[in-house]
């Protein structure tokens, strides 16, 4: 009965240490006004791989871009 527990609570570790890694960061590179357009093309290919898709915005006066990508 314990090694049924142990491997079934090993097997959800496993699983959910999987589907943590089922997401993708973006770096952002912008011009202070809009997303570069390799930007765009990397965002639409992380939403085909399925999962979550996270985008690091980084600078001064990036709120615009940061806005454009919250779709």
């Amino acid at each position: 009965m314990f090694l049924a527990v142990l491997t079934s609570v090993r097997l959800r570790g496993a699983v959910a240490l999987l589907l943590r890694f089922r997401s993708t960061l973006v770096i952002v590179e912008h011009e202070n006004d809009a997303p570069a357009s390799i930007t765009l093309n990397t965002v639409t290919a992380a939403t085909q791989l399925g999962g979550g898709v996270s985008c690091l915005v980084a600078g001064t006066k990036c709120d615009v871009v940061a806005r454009d990508l919250n779709y």
